[in-house]
Formats: C-alpha cells, sequence, structure tokens
C-alpha cells in the first residue's frame, strides 16, 4: 500500500493549516483520498510533493518577476531600513520566507481619507488578498504578523 499521510502531517508538510486543507477539499482545489479502513482524508507523498512543487515555483516566478522593482530606503540607521511605498510592491523585492516580523497598519475602507478609499468593496478585497499573500510568500516559517485591524465600523 502506497505511504499515506493524514490531514495534519500533509498540512505540515506542505506549511498551511488542517483547515485550508479541508477547504481546498471541498471546493476540489486539492482533493483528498479516503483511507480504506477509517475513511479518514488521506493523501499520498506524491500529491504533496507536486503541492508543494507547485507553490515553490509560484513563488519563484513571483521573486523573479519583483526583480524589475529597485525600492531605495526612505530612511536608513545602523538598526535599519524604512521604505515608503506600496506594500505588494515592496513585498516582491523581499526573498521568500526572508521576514521575521510584519506589522501591518491597513486601509480600512471606510473612506475617511484619500488613501483609505477604494472604487468597491471587491477591489479593498482584492489588494488585501494581494498584500496578505506576498505577506505570506516572505514571512519564515517562524515569523509572525499583527495587523493593527478596525474592529468596530459606525454605519452613517
Amino acid at each position: 500500500m502506497e505511504n499515506l499521510l493524514t490531514i495534519s502531517k500533509a498540512a505540515k508538510k506542505i506549511g498551511v493549516s488542517t483547515e485550508t486543507l479541508r477547504r481546498w477539499d471541498k471546493t476540489g482545489k486539492f482533493s483528498s483520498q479516503r483511507h480504506p479502513i477509517n475513511n479518514y482524508r488521506v493523501y499520498n507523498d506524491e500529491q504533496i510533493e507536486l503541492v508543494i512543487e507547485e507553490q515553490r515555483q509560484k513563488y519563484l516566478t513571483d521573486y523573479i518577476n519583483s526583480l524589475q522593482y529597485q525600492i531605495k530606503p526612505y530612511f536608513k540607521t545602523d538598526l535599519g531600513k524604512m521604505f515608503n511605498a506600496d506594500v505588494v510592491t515592496f513585498f516582491k523585492t523581499l526573498e521568500t520566507s526572508s521576514v521575521q516580523l510584519i506589522f501591518a497598519d491597513p486601509p480600512y475602507n471606510i473612506k475617511k481619507a484619500e488613501w483609505d478609499t477604494f472604487e468597491s468593496q471587491k477591489e479593498y478585497v482584492d489588494w488585501s488578498m494581494a498584500w496578505i499573500e506576498e505577506a505570506h510568500r516572505v514571512l519564515s516559517p517562524n515569523g509572525s504578523i499583527y495587523m493593527w485591524v478596525f474592529w468596530n465600523i459606525s454605519r452613517p
């Protein structure tokens, strides 16, 4: 019988949560098999390696495409650098898994300032997903992301 991995072992090997694997299975993005004895979700090594290689290729392609961006520091000291740039563009200049900490204070799309206004909710969500995907790419496996979020939006 082929080597089958449980959902938790497969998720760990790929670097995603078990909830993500369940969601991928439900949507057909990454289908599981059912174990013949206990009917649990399982994945074979070949499936896992294929997904890992696809992710590797996507990140490599994104990084190669990002080499076109050259962003100079806004401020620099012996302790580090500060950049003033679009986050998606800036993250594309960074190597995969090279960041230990991301502190983000993104726009809330509540239209109180020009920088906080998007054409539509879809445009805002698309932009949010783009920077979050890049943040995930550049964040090291043991890194952390902290987000300053607006939890209470009053309606006019």
